[in-house]
């Protein structure tokens, strides 16, 4: 899967302890006590099935296809509604359960997102044209599905985005990411710390005068079910929009297991008291 190629072919070879480092670090949080050696190999575990079955649905969406499943949708009737008042939205989600199927999911309720990728890792030397035709096919049938949206790699294209969410459309981000570049962070309390977000859904938000709207797909008991977290708009300052990232915090406290993007939490830089 993804994990070893990143590793093999990428020369990630740090990866397994960042994976584990990260979930220390959740459950940590969880327990209020620091986890046993078991207790991380058996959440390890546990994510790697997530993993597993996130690359199944890839597969599927590289085939344009879906499972003939049931979908359930909470919380969303005040984003329709905000929708329908002519008003746009960034949709934020993360490396979390089913939310890369949940973003197909959100073309059925009418939404045409464009969804931010990136293709920095697949254009690194190394990368079999195998691994480059598997996630262009994914995007594309991903696209598929979200009526007149598509999946955009951010590299050369910021633009497309902001020029997207000011004419009338919606824009989605996986907001579980760090900043890298200390001119671009939005410091939010995460996991009992202060840490450096990339403030791009904040700051895209900001400039069109959008709301941002978290959410996460998951498959419980044979049906997909997306959840969204409540509506934030802009008062004062991007802190605001906060709310977003506490609703994604919440998700993974609930259901560690769902949350393969585990070895992205050592990599945020976290906030010195008095900083």
């Amino acid at each position: 899967n993804r994990d070893f190629w990143r590793i093999d072919v990428l020369g990630d070879k740090e990866l397994p302890k960042r994976i584990d480092k990260g979930i220390q670090i959740v459950l940590e949080s969880v327990k209020k006590e620091s986890p046993k050696k078991r207790e991380i190999e058996a959440l390890r575990k546990r994510i790697f099935e997530t993993v597993a079955m996130e690359e199944l649905e890839s597969a599927w969406l590289g085939q344009r296809k879906r499972p003939n499943c049931k979908v359930e949708f909470e919380n969303v009737d005040r984003v329709l509604e905000y929708k329908r008042s002519g008003k746009n939205i960034v949709f934020l989600t993360a490396h979390y359960g089913n939310s890369i199927m949940g973003i197909s999911f959100l073309g059925d309720l009418g939404f045409s997102p464009l969804v931010m990728s990136s293709d920095f890792y697949l254009k690194k030397d190394g990368v079999p044209e195998s691994m480059k035709r598997f996630y262009s096919a994914k995007y594309e049938g991903l696209s598929s599905f979200l009526n007149k949206g598509k999946v955009l790699a951010q590299e050369g294209n910021l633009k497309k985005f902001y020029d997207w969410l000011g004419g009338g459309g919606d824009v989605l981000i996986l907001g579980d990411l760090p900043a890298f570049d200390e001119k671009n962070i939005l410091w939010v309390d995460f996991f009992d710390q202060k840490r450096a977000f990339s403030q791009g859904a904040s700051r895209m938000a900001r400039a069109k005068g959008a709301a941002i709207v978290p959410f996460v797909c998951v498959f419980e008991n044979g049906r997909y079910v997306v959840k969204f977290g409540d509506l934030s708009e802009l008062v004062d300052d991007e802190s605001e929009y906060n709310s977003g990232y506490k609703f994604l915090e919440e998700q993974i406290k609930k259901s560690p297991e769902y949350y393969y993007g585990m070895d992205l939490l050592p990599l945020f830089a976290i906030k010195e008291e008095n900083r």
